[in-house]
């Protein structure tokens, strides 16, 4: 909770309903400097639970001056990016996997036990031509 300095300092009722949900509510300005701003601390808090660059880029999307802000945690997005990369591999495994499963199924339904090669070749002029028994030129 930016602002607020001291767990004493916390609504009662935010308080509660964390409590009631197990979750810790957060004092980022606890750790603030005199005479630093309040945004300062949030974005310090964001780095330790994020990264530096989400911190950073964080800054720059609000407009403001980063440069003399000391952050710590990790310096890439490792778990954003490990995510992305997961979602590109599964797409292209389901792109590349399924037409060729599809064109698998394909071919057993063609290939049914039991035909001969005689009626196999009928089936295929049939298909080519769309009439029964009629043959192509080539």
């Amino acid at each position: 909770m930016p602002g607020v300095r001291g767990a004493a300092e916390v609504d009662p009722a935010l308080a509660a309903w964390a409590a009631d949900r197990r979750l810790r509510v957060d004092l980022p300005d606890r750790h603030r400097a005199a005479g630093e701003f309040s945004f300062d601390p949030v974005l310090r808090d964001l780095a330790t639970h994020a990264d530096r660059g989400t911190a950073r880029a964080t800054a720059k999307f609000t407009e403001y001056p980063a440069g003399h802000l000391r952050l710590a945690g990790a310096a890439w997005p490792v778990r954003s990016t490990l995510l992305a990369v997961l979602a590109i591999a599964v797409a292209v495994g389901i792109g590349i996997g399924l037409p060729m499963v599809s064109a698998r199924t394909r071919g057993r339904r063609r290939r049914r036990p039991g035909l001969t090669a005689d009626h196999e070749a009928g089936a295929a002029r049939t298909t080519r031509t769309g009439r029964a028994g009629a043959t192509t030129r080539g």
